[in-house]
């Protein structure tokens, strides 16, 4: 057995990597793109032959190409209509910016960029939607909100789809693009890359996606890079094996293969 063989029986019939399995096959889970995601990263450090991770490559791309409902608007499995979480979204983001030259990226900052909200949706959450939907005007300069990703009906507004509150995760998904991103953006990624350094040790949520974020992150430039490095450093304070105690607490699964190739942190 080896690696990609030891997480397939975790895969979802959608191609997806989960947190269980019936030891045949795993079941679908709503954050899907974000354990995928993990696994990918793992598989990129690998010392698997280059033709092997190409082919598994090829093949991830192709699944989170089944995530995408609408033109750079994901879903959290396919077959789901609930809003994808930004987890997800920043997870497919990275691996867009990673291994796919930003294509998804671009679909999705256009989307939010270009799309503005008709209404509100009130299929979902809708106290919340209605709630806040001022606030994004406001955000938006006294304008019809913009950077929300309905995946349901794309021209209404909703909360849990307003990623747009997060002036990091905006510019990160501008950077995975390729495009150009300020000084102010770039001190808004800095800033949600290490938020979760200050939450408590159990809360390793905290810790998973900026860590995968890192992995495009550091390959921008060598203040990336040290960024990174000092966010490790802080990571080992307070977890003696890094991201192999952070797995161990999230999975919980002890035969989970995350716990077995995972490395304190990837270089």
């Amino acid at each position: 057995m080896n690696l990609i063989d030891d997480f397939k029986k975790y895969r979802d019939p959608h191609g997806l990597n989960g947190l269980y399995t019936d030891g045949t096959i795993g079941h679908s889970t709503q954050n899907g793109a974000l354990f995928t995601l993990e696994y990918l990263i793992i598989l990129l450090g690998s010392d698997l032959p280059d033709s092997v991770k190409q082919q598994e490559i090829h093949r991830l791309k192709q699944v989170y190409l089944m995530l995408e409902r609408f033109p750079g608007v994901s879903i959290r499995f396919p077959g789901s209509n609930e809003f994808d979480s930004m987890d997800n979204t920043g997870a497919i983001a990275t691996f867009s910016g990673l291994v796919d030259d930003g294509n998804f990226s671009k679909r999705s900052y256009e989307h939010g960029a270009n799309t503005r909200a008709e209404g509100i949706d009130q299929s979902q959450d809708k106290d919340n939607s209605n709630k806040y939907y001022r606030l994004a005007w406001w955000v938006n300069l006294c304008r019809k909100p913009r950077f929300f990703w309905n995946n349901n009906t794309p021209s209404l507004f909703c909360f849990n789809g307003w990623h747009g509150r997060s002036p990091g995760h905006v510019a990160y998904l501008k950077m995975t693009a390729g495009k150009w991103v300020g000084p102010l953006g770039q001190f808004a990624i800095l800033v949600s890359q290490f938020l979760g350094c200050f939450q408590k040790v159990g809360n390793t949520d905290a810790r998973k996606l900026p860590y995968c974020n890192w992995q495009y992150l550091k390959g921008r430039n060598f203040l990336w890079k040290l960024a990174y490095k000092l966010w490790c450093f802080i990571l080992m304070k307070q977890y003696k094996n890094g991201m192999i105690d952070v797995y161990k607490i999230y999975y919980g699964d002890p035969n989970h293969p995350i716990h077995s190739y995972s490395k304190p942190y990837q270089p």
